[in-house]
């Protein structure tokens, strides 16, 4: 394997950079780009699905702008009172979703959140699709994961 593999790694998340894989080894090994590269995936799927299963306690007034960026207002809005069949509801839980994961995941620019179809009676789920640009060195890489809302549960599932 070329040495080139081993000086282009992607950075990961402090979280992830403390996390200790390997506890009873003291010498890290030596990780790829592509092990990084998928890790760093791997994180930010597990970061955005917490994000997503934070609900929103309170809705911060317009007036506090740095408030609305702020963890205070970490994760998305309670749609308990929204009609899930309802097409303005559903355009509203899209742009919510899209504006939670543009602010509180800066390793994600360029967020579409769409719909694959209506409410599954059946299965009682909303499906959606995620795309965004994952922000790494040399160049941002497309990314996309399929997202579902267990609407008994009130649960998301992120899977890339």
């Amino acid at each position: 394997m070329a040495s080139g593999d081993y000086e282009r790694i992607v950075q990961q998340s402090l979280l992830d950079r403390l996390i200790d894989y390997e506890p009873d080894s003291r010498v890290e090994p030596l990780m790829t780009r592509a092990e990084s590269l998928r890790r760093l995936r791997s994180s930010v799927r597990r970061d955005l699905e917490w994000l997503l299963n934070t609900v929103r306690v309170e809705s911060v007034p317009p007036s506090f702008t740095e408030l609305q960026k702020s963890v205070f207002a970490y994760g998305v809005v309670d749609i308990s009172g929204m009609s899930l069949e309802s097409p303005q509801d559903g355009q509203r839980l899209l742009r919510s979703l899209e504006a939670a994961i543009t602010l509180f995941e800066p390793r994600l620019k360029n967020v579409r959140v769409t719909s694959y179809d209506k409410l599954s009676r059946k299965r009682m789920t909303l499906d959606f699709h995620v795309e965004a640009l994952l922000m790494i060195d040399p160049a941002p890489e497309r990314i996309a994961f399929d997202t579902i809302f267990e609407v008994a549960r009130g649960m998301y599932t992120v899977k890339e």
